[in-house]
């Protein structure tokens, strides 16, 4: 797999697999997959580059109104991305339980 840091569409990372991830703001992470759409809670730190992520609350769709992901299978892929993502731009990220 190869990632790439798209500069002109706001830092956005895509990877070779057809999937992107994008740190919105200080606590939501936007993962994108064909026509799928979920955002992540997570907290960037005080620490310089590094962010908590709460797997438990990832949201379908383009806003929190979006309902909640219930597909775990999707879930731990999610996270995993995100994690290579993370590992990628140099990004300690550590995933709460």
């Amino acid at each position: 797999m190869t990632l790439r840091r798209r500069w002109f569409s706001g830092g956005t990372v895509e990877s070779s697999e057809g999937f992107t991830v994008r740190f919105l703001n200080r606590n939501v992470i936007r993962y994108a997959e064909g026509r799928i759409t979920v955002l992540v809670s997570a907290e960037a730190l005080a620490a310089s580059k590094s962010w908590a992520l709460d797997p438990s609350d990832m949201r379908v769709g383009e806003d929190w109104s979006g309902p909640r992901l219930t597909d775990e299978t999707l879930r731990a892929r999610i996270v995993s991305r995100i994690q290579e993502v993370c590992d990628y731009l140099g990004i300690k990220l550590t995933v709460e339980s």
